[in-house]
């Protein structure tokens, strides 16, 4: 009867540590993947968090997941048609705010198009002291285009500008220096031969 009744309480004991370990193993899966939750899942620090850092956005993905011991929320937006990935902790704060890689690479190299092509710019967004430079190189000159581009790590405006019905083009630096200023070549070539004709009426 002694041998009966230690087997059974060794069976239970048995069965005992058995759920213990997978209540522990499922705990431990839980606490490693990746859960989706929905905005009223969210702690209120939290919500407050995503609501300022990006305000009116369209909110694609939700996960709860926990790490080294704490529980963050991993947050894909999309703001102004750019998609953002927002990691925040369960206290409110924002832990990683970045654009995602596809964007950032699209980002790269319209920089980087915008700095080999210029952007075109209006006469209002250029600074004062390269308005200032215009105006003495191109006094009631008839401003065509406007572009500003990077050269060297520093920033110029080229300005196709027309002065007494001839174009010139002017590149001028940030701080108002005028690095060129020259006549377009189609009217480089008229004047040439508007002095070439002068020379022949002359003889």
């Amino acid at each position: 009867m002694r041998k009966l009744y230690a087997i059974v309480v060794l069976g239970l004991c048995v069965g005992v540590l058995f759920w213990a370990l997978q209540a522990l193993t499922s705990d431990a899966k839980e606490r490693g993947k990746e859960v989706k939750v929905n905005v009223t899942d969210l702690p209120d620090a939290v919500r407050a968090t995503l609501e300022k850092e990006a305000p009116g956005a369209e909110i694609e993905e939700m996960e709860k997941q926990e790490e080294e011991g704490k529980v963050v929320y991993d947050v894909d937006v999309k703001i102004e048609g750019k998609e953002f990935e927002l990691k925040i902790a369960a206290n409110g704060t924002v832990l990683k705010k970045e654009a995602e890689e596809e964007e950032e690479k699209e980002g790269e190299e319209r920089d980087e198009e915008d700095k080999d092509e210029g952007v075109t710019v209006s006469l209002g967004d250029l600074p004062e002291a390269v308005q200032d430079t215009l105006k003495i190189a191109a006094p009631n000159g008839e401003i065509e285009e406007i572009e500003k581009e990077e050269e060297d790590g520093k920033v110029v405006y080229e300005v196709d500008v027309k002065i007494d019905g001839k174009e010139f083009e002017l590149k001028i630096a940030a701080d108002g220096t005028l690095l060129k200023k020259k006549a377009e070549e189609g009217k480089e070539g008229e004047e040439e031969n508007d002095d070439e004709d002068d020379d022949e009426d002359g003889e």
